[in-house]
């Protein structure tokens, strides 16, 4: 299963004809207590498996129908250790993601907006079955390359369970800098020196995206 994320413009959302879509997203303010403390959880326990690199646990973990991505997401979960050592594991952010109306496996897009509209985000997989899945993000606070965490978790109704479906790890942060620094650096050199300029709006906007594009 392959994912992206990416911030769009609102127009862009609020043009889509709500009864044409077949797939549906709620953002961390809008879902229930108990909704909310189940994902944290299994997210939680999954992510610290991440940071202990516990291959096997994760591998337990994965859903059954992705079996045939596990040498992908062991090799991310390698990655991790030196982007995440030294931090403490925090979450930051829960998108449910509900594609039951799906008839079958399909790329899939989820539109996500906060109630007031000022953040737009959509979340696209490509061939996806019908079913409920989530993306948490969670970040390494203290690490030196502050690792940023993306897991994707599918719920397997026959063992009524929240599961591994893939995840995506990177750094959020170059030389002790994050990405709001590197932007801000960048509108500094603008005017001065174009082409640093460019290469600081690049790397922030590499730090700022917590998932890779894999389309």
């Amino acid at each position: 299963m392959r994912f992206c994320w990416k911030v769009i413009a609102a127009a862009a959302v609020l043009s889509m004809p709500v009864a044409g879509l077949a797939a549906t997203c709620t953002m961390q303010a809008e879902l229930s207590p108990q909704d909310r403390e189940v994902l944290a959880v299994a997210a939680g326990r999954l992510a610290q498996a991440v940071a202990e690199q516990d291959l096997t646990g994760l591998k337990a973990a994965l859903l059954p129908s992705e079996a045939s991505a596990w040498d992908g997401i062991s090799g991310a979960v390698q990655q991790a250790q030196a982007l995440m050592q030294g931090g403490q594991i925090h979450l930051k952010d829960v998108f449910l993601l509900d594609a039951t109306n799906q008839a079958a496996p399909a790329d899939t897009e989820f539109f996500c907006s906060n109630p007031s509209g000022s953040l737009n985000i959509t979340i696209s997989m490509s061939n996806l079955p019908p079913g409920r899945y989530a993306m948490v993000l969670s970040e390494a606070v203290g690490a030196p390359l502050a690792g940023q965490l993306a897991l994707i978790l599918a719920w397997d109704s026959p063992a009524v369970e929240w599961r591994l479906a893939g995840l995506s790890v990177r750094a959020g942060a170059f030389d002790g800098h994050d990405g709001v620094w590197y932007w801000k650096r960048g509108r500094e050199l603008a005017t001065v020196d174009p082409w640093s300029a460019w290469y600081c709006y690049d790397v922030a906007h590499y730090l700022l995206l917590p998932s890779d594009c894999r389309i």
